[in-house]
């Protein structure tokens, strides 16, 4: 498999985090303090070819240098139903705030994989 080059693709990471987030994430800033610290799943909801890590790994830095990313399925592997594809450790309203962003990148590549 072909190596991403991640510098392709940060123009476009900054294009969808702009028109996701504009002005911010208010809810995240008003719900939660800013040092509560989370670890979260990345779970499929279907049957997959994983495609995207690389990319889901460079938003969460766009977001927050302390989020950091454990892959459990690469590129290229497939995932079955419920299956815990990776882990996200780090800020807790850094994670909200990158959640949409990264999982919008991670099931069209996926979806695009996974097409025969």
């Amino acid at each position: 498999m072909k190596k991403l080059n991640i510098a392709k693709v940060r123009p476009l990471i900054r294009m969808a985090i702009e028109e996701d987030l504009g002005r911010g994430d208010m809810t995240s800033e008003l719900l939660f303090k800013d040092d509560t610290m989370a670890k979260s799943n990345i779970i499929s909801r279907e049957e997959i070819v994983v495609c995207g890590m690389d990319v889901a790994r460079e938003i969460l830095k766009c977001f927050d240098e302390r989020l950091k990313l454990k892959v459990l399925v690469k590129d290229g592997q497939s995932a079955y139903v419920g299956c815990k594809m990776a882990t996200i450790e780090g800020p807790l309203r850094s994670t909200l705030s990158a959640e949409r962003v990264m999982l919008n990148f991670l099931q069209r590549l996926s979806g695009i994989a996974t097409t025969p």
